[in-house]
Formats: structure tokens, C-alpha cells, sequence
């Protein structure tokens, strides 16, 4: 067998060289068939993910015997995920003792395992980058969000309003990730990249777990995938950080890097730019915050709600304010602090429609009335839009003493 074929690598186990491999086929067969959702680049996981999603179901079905209403789709931290993990991790194994039995695996292909790993890293940091530092992953509160009592609001929504409500945070996180998403891009730097990044990962890990945001999956995929790039150089980076001394390296890591030729790099790093930018581009915006919002958007007071069968005041009135929602979303609030949302569709004549149902809205000196069907109830509601200005939030002040006005 030529020595191509051979994985003999001085001080690295052949049982060290099968698990890394494993990990390895799992990271590229995550990669085939869980969609993400690009803009412009072909997904493999869009033809792949229907076969996949019936396979979970099988198991979800007759295996562990879950609920007819399960999540059998794709998506970080649905059923059908977490057992799409199960059935990933028993075809990388089986695909594992076939390429070391056989030796069809080899340090080259070990090379563009990795390679692809660190372009594909490289790109999602740059999308999640991009995405907070034009704030349009963490934006400002909404209006209905402004004005729920904290102690309502879910461990997510409170993390993601308070980190929404700082600009130059958001900034800042963005490009923590996006600075060891350049330095995967290179040969000489991909080692302090994918450290950083693993630093970055483990902190939004953290945040997911903690405030039980639901990429619960996916953020630990990703820091997987800068340990997998780490553990070739675990030797020289231990000795290096606990007795302070190098050890002598003729390669990078346990194997030889494959280098890519120059047109092919510039092409991978052009297209992962692109695909990250493409958003922001597209929108000519650059800052989330500042995106278009609906005719209507904001918080109103109810002042008056009459029913419309008997044009009769609802006493006390059954809901307390009315919010606009960036998205189109209709959110009621009524007196015990409970939320009803509604998706609307923003006409041209001014009016809005729910459920197919139009709701005429008339702007009337300082107050605007809505007279229309709204889940169950027909009303005619008075209400003044209420200015958010004055909120603590909306101040950018910044103190350097505590005693600062």
C-alpha cells in the first residue's frame, strides 16, 4: 500500500487518528444535510434534509415512541435534531471503520476535511459577525417589549432586549467573531483564529444554555468544529502554556497542511465574503435599528374600546395598549398583563387587515381609531401612541465616574 494511504504518524495513536476522523466525518455530514439558509450559496442539505427528516421520524416514531405533534425538521434543538445526531453519529462511525480499515483515508484527505471545516467555520462567524455589527441580529426592544413588567418576560427575550439595547456592544461582539473568521481564511494565522474562536463559542454556549436561546445545537457544532481544528496542536500549545517552552514542529499539527492553490482560495474567500455581506448589500441598510417600520409602529394607551355589536363601553376596558410590531405583528395587551399577537398585512389605503378580516384605522387630531375584528372581538378603539423617548433605554449616556448626573 503506498505510503499515501498510510496514516503512520510518529506519537499519534492509531485510536487517536480513528476518533479524530470520526469527528471529522461527522462535521462534514452535519454539514451536508442540516440547512442553514444562505443567500446566493448551494446547500447540499436542501436535497439531502427531506430523506433525513423521514428517518428521524422513523425513529421518533417507533423507536422512542414520541407525540404525533413532534418537530421533525432540521432545526437546532428540535426533536427531529437531536435525533438526527443519533442517526449522524452512527453513520460516521460506520463510514469511520471503513476508511481506516480499508486505509482509503489519508493525510491529504484529512487536510481538506479540514480545510472545509475551517472555510465553513470561517464563514458562519462572519454571518453572525456581520449580523450584530449591523444590528440586525440584536436589535433595539420592540414596543410591546418596552412595556412588559420584567418579571414577565422570558430569560431570552431579556437577554436578547438588553444586549439589543447597546449599540457599541453589539459592535463589539460582531467583531469578536469576526476577527478569527479572517484568520481561518490563512495558513499562518488559522491556529489563532480557530483558539479565539473557540473562546467566542464557548462564551455564546454559555449565553444559549443560560438564557435558553434555542441554537442550543448548532453553537456547540460550531465550537466542536474550532476543537477539531485545536486538537492536532494540543501537544505544542500545552507545553507551551504550562511549561512555557516549545516543542520542535515540522508540520502543523499532526499532519502536513494541503495548500490551496491561489485562484481556488480567492474564489472560496470571495464567495464566503459575499454571502455574508449579501444581506446589508442588498438592503442598503447598515444598521438594523434603522430599517423601515410599519405606518402604525409603536406603543398606543387605550383611551376608549366600544364594543361594535351594541356600541356600548367595555368597562373597565379589557385591554390596556396596543403595539405595532416591527414584523407585522398586531400585539394586544390586556389588563393582567397578557399577550395576544396578531400577523396583520399593511394596505395601501392606510387600513390593515388580520386574518382577511380589514380593519379601517383613521387618524383623528391626536389619537388613532381602529374599528375592525380583532381575534374574536368586533371594537371601535380610541387610543394615543405613547412617546417612548422619554424611557431610561433610549438614553446613550455614558457615565466614566458613578457620580455622574
Amino acid at each position: 500500500m503506498g505510503s499515501e494511504k498510510q496514516l503512520n504518524i510518529s506519537g499519534v495513536s492509531r485510536n487517536a487518528i480513528g476518533i479524530y476522523t470520526f469527528f471529522l466525518v461527522f462535521s462534514f455530514c452535519y454539514m451536508l444535510t442540516c440547512p442553514f439558509g444562505f443567500n446566493l450559496l448551494l446547500e447540499p442539505a436542501n436535497f439531502l434534509q427531506s430523506f433525513f427528516q423521514m428517518l428521524a421520524s422513523v425513529w421518533g416514531k417507533h423507536v422512542f415512541h414520541l407525540s404525533g405533534n413532534t418537530n421533525y425538521r432540521l432545526v437546532s434543538d428540535s426533536s427531529g435534531a437531536y435525533i438526527h445526531l443519533l442517526n449522524l453519529s452512527i453513520i460516521s462511525g460506520v463510514l469511520t471503520m471503513i476508511l481506516i480499515k480499508r486505509q482509503y483515508i489519508s493525510v491529504y484527505a484529512i487536510n481538506c476535511f479540514e480545510i472545509i471545516i475551517r472555510y465553513y467555520l470561517a464563514l458562519m462567524l462572519f454571518i453572525y459577525g456581520f449580523n450584530k455589527v449591523f444590528k440586525y441580529q440584536f436589535y433595539f426592544p420592540e414596543p410591546n417589549v418596552l412595556y412588559t413588567p420584567l418579571g414577565q418576560l422570558s430569560k431570552d427575550i431579556l437577554f436578547w432586549s438588553a444586549i439589543g439595547s447597546s449599540y457599541s456592544y453589539s459592535v463589539f461582539a460582531g467583531l469578536m467573531e469576526i476577527i478569527p473568521a479572517i484568520l481561518l481564511l490563512f495558513k499562518r494565522t488559522y491556529l489563532l483564529g480557530a483558539i479565539i474562536a473557540f473562546a467566542v463559542m464557548l462564551n455564546v454556549s454559555a449565553i444559549n444554555f443560560s438564557f435558553d436561546i434555542s441554537v442550543k445545537i448548532f453553537s456547540l457544532f460550531l465550537l466542536l468544529l474550532c476543537m477539531i481544528l485545536i486538537a492536532p496542536h494540543f501537544k505544542r500549545l500545552y507545553f507551551l502554556f504550562i511549561y512555557n517552552r516549545d516543542i520542535t514542529s515540522n508540520s502543523n499539527g499532526y499532519f502536513n497542511f494541503w495548500r490551496i492553490k491561489g485562484l481556488f482560495k480567492i474564489i472560496a474567500i470571495g464567495a464566503i465574503l459575499f454571502e455574508s455581506l449579501y444581506p446589508y448589500y442588498s438592503s442598503e441598510i447598515l444598521n438594523g435599528d434603522k430599517r423601515i417600520k410599519p405606518n402604525y409602529f409603536g406603543a398606543y394607551k387605550i383611551v376608549e374600546m366600544k364594543s361594535q355589536e351594541d356600541s356600548s363601553s367595555v368597562k373597565p376596558y379589557e385591554w390596556n395598549h396596543l403595539f405595532f410590531h416591527s414584523r407585522y405583528y398586531l400585539i394586544v395587551e390586556d389588563r393582567d398583563h397578557h399577550f395576544s399577537d396578531y400577523s396583520y398585512e399593511q394596505l395601501k389605503s392606510g387600513n390593515i387587515a388580520i386574518g382577511g378580516e380589514l380593519i379601517q384605522m383613521q387618524e383623528h387630531k391626536n389619537e388613532l381609531i381602529l374599528n375592525g375584528k380583532i381575534g374574536n372581538k368586533k371594537v371601535v378603539i380610541r387610543m394615543k401612541k405613547i412617546n417612548e423617548s422619554y424611557l431610561p433605554l433610549y438614553r446613550d449616556g455614558f457615565h466614566w465616574t458613578s457620580d455622574s448626573p
